[in-house]
């Protein structure tokens, strides 16, 4: 009789953990993500904790280069907390690569329509293990007409999105939400890098600095179509009057680790609260991003950093 009534009450535990295991399945299927984060949730106040950012070109749009497959790889080897992704495709702005892969990575997705593409739409995501709200779409210039050698500016079919969102890495200490900027910028040719390649900038600018976001913390990544020089020219040059900027190796798959070959970037403006690590800036170069002789999986290469939440501010103006 003992051995019925174990029996039954351990048939009773494995149907228990079997219901279990289908209901969480199905809350990640609704889009609903239990955040694994530790004690970072317990402890916000007493332990400031760190977020690794990442922003990654997937080239979504080139159809003998894009690979769900390679792409979910590489964004799992970054392991990061906050994703801004560009050059995204998808069959309406519900179903798109990014979605795909934040399913497969069980994070929360938001997509920005830069354009209409073929009957489906281009644009920017913001992949994130943290909840995120409030998206604003801010459509940006497509770039200079024509090329430095007179011929057609590349990119000019491609629609320029600024992507923002506020994301809240503990839901239950408002002051260390964020404004994630997820930004891809048209290319300009070097007679307008004084003149018309700063006005993303200044758009970007005019959103941070609106009464609804003057004062929260705000991180910008993406694309920038704009090489690092020393001094500063273009869009970079209109940024660092207001925005922290980090130098990091080149960030184009087929070029040298020269910094001169960065063209993507993570800036900061902390508000006293937020800080990004500099010295954690970091192009990832590695079999999985570039696997020297097979063709990478995008023509850019994955930059992380990680952004640091302070105890107090420390002194850094952000204008």
């Amino acid at each position: 009789m003992e051995l019925i009534s174990l029996t039954f009450s351990v048939c009773i535990v494995f149907v228990l953990l079997v219901l279990l295991h289908s209901f969480l399945d199905r809350l990640y299927a609704c889009g609903i993500k239990l955040l694994n984060v530790g004690s970072i949730m317990t402890n916000a106040a007493d332990s400031p904790p760190s977020i690794k950012l990442a922003t990654y070109n997937i080239a979504g749009g080139n159809k003998k280069l894009f690979r769900h497959e390679r792409i979910l790889e590489v964004l799992e080897s970054l392991n990061a907390d906050v994703i801004c992704l560009q050059e995204v495709c998808g069959e309406s702005v519900e179903d798109t690569q990014a979605h795909h892969l934040a399913n497969d990575l069980r994070m929360n997705c938001m997509f920005g329509r830069a354009r209409d593409r073929g009957g489906g739409v281009f644009g920017n995501a913001i992949l994130s293990r943290y909840p995120i709200t409030r998206r604003q779409e801010i459509e940006l210039p497509r770039g200079s007409l024509m090329a430095d050698d007179g011929k057609k500016m590349p990119g000019q079919k491609e629609g320029r999105l600024a992507l923002a969102a506020i994301v809240s890495p503990f839901p239950d200490v408002r002051t260390s939400d964020f404004l994630c900027i997820c930004t891809h910028v048209g290319i300009y040719n070097s007679a307008e890098k004084a003149s018309e390649a700063q006005r993303p900038a200044e758009i970007i600018g005019n959103l941070v600095n609106s009464k609804a976001f003057k004062d929260t913390p705000a991180v910008l990544a993406g694309d920038l179509n704009c090489a690092w020089t020393e001094p500063f020219t273009g869009v970079v040059a209109r940024l660092h009057r207001n925005w922290h900027i980090y130098p990091s190796a080149g960030t184009r798959t087929s070029k040298s680790k020269d910094k001169g070959n960065k063209v993507d970037y993570i800036c900061d403006r902390g508000r006293g609260r937020w800080r990004l690590q500099d010295k954690t800036m970091q192009a990832v170069r590695n079999s999985v991003t570039s696997p020297g002789k097979k063709q990478a999986p995008s023509d850019h290469l994955p930059l992380v950093a990680f952004w640091q939440r302070i105890s107090e501010p420390e002194g850094r103006a952000d204008d």
